[in-house]
């Protein structure tokens, strides 16, 4: 074997290895997604993904450092799907009352339907008290700049610094409700929605700074 044979034959190796990977990085994501919109993100488990997966325990660690990134890439297809939502949630509407009140039924919507997925978002805590690496900070703070818009038109004067981290209170406040009215600890889950609604209007009433019309 000539050193050009051998040189590809290592790459071909390499691309091989480096395919195997990718799938099983894609394999146990699915999997994981699937448990933690079945059971919750605190009864994940290495043993029961691998059997799953139909590795060894050890070859999830060969593409995730940890169970912390593997639940962060999960929770990274959460914030993506969210940030679809929310996106889709305002198009067409240009009055801010109205895109406040459409992104938090868009909220409410996804937490409803993707309890389990959504609730990962906030219960998990990484090992050690470690920050969360930039890359998923990034996707988690995507979600708060689709109030951005509508808090530009109802508070001009804000700068964009204000702006944002009035954004990451808003969404908090609408948070809170949705957090506890789906627990029933504040209301009944079917008065959800109209109370979530009511919230939203008078915040935005609150908000409006712009004035009387021409």
């Amino acid at each position: 074997m000539n050193i050009v044979q051998d040189k590809n034959e290592h790459r071909s190796r390499r691309t091989a290895t480096l395919a195997r990977r990718s799938d099983l990085a894609a394999r146990l994501t699915d999997l994981a997604e699937a448990a933690i919109a079945r059971s919750g993100v605190h009864d994940l488990r290495a043993r029961a993904l691998a059997e799953a997966a139909g590795c060894a325990v050890g070859a999830i660690y060969t593409v995730f450092p940890d169970l912390d990134e593997l639940i962060l890439t999960v929770n990274g297809r959460t914030l993506d799907a969210i940030d679809t939502a929310l996106t889709q949630a305002v198009q067409g509407i240009s009055a801010p009352e109205a895109q406040m009140a459409q992104l938090a039924s868009a909220y409410l919507d996804y937490a409803t339907h993707h309890r389990g997925l959504w609730n990962a978002l906030f219960q998990h805590r990484m090992a050690g008290g470690r920050a969360v690496p930039d890359w998923y900070a990034g996707r988690l703070a995507a979600a708060f700049t689709h109030i951005e818009p509508p808090l530009r038109r109802l508070q001009p004067g804000l700068d964009d610094a204000a702006r944002a981290q009035f954004a990451r209170t808003v969404f908090s406040a609408v948070h809170g409700v949705v957090e506890l009215g789906l627990s029933g600890r504040i209301t009944a889950p079917e008065m959800l929605r109209s109370q979530l609604q009511k919230v939203v209007a008078a915040l935005a009433r609150g908000l409006d700074t712009r004035g009387p019309g021409p």
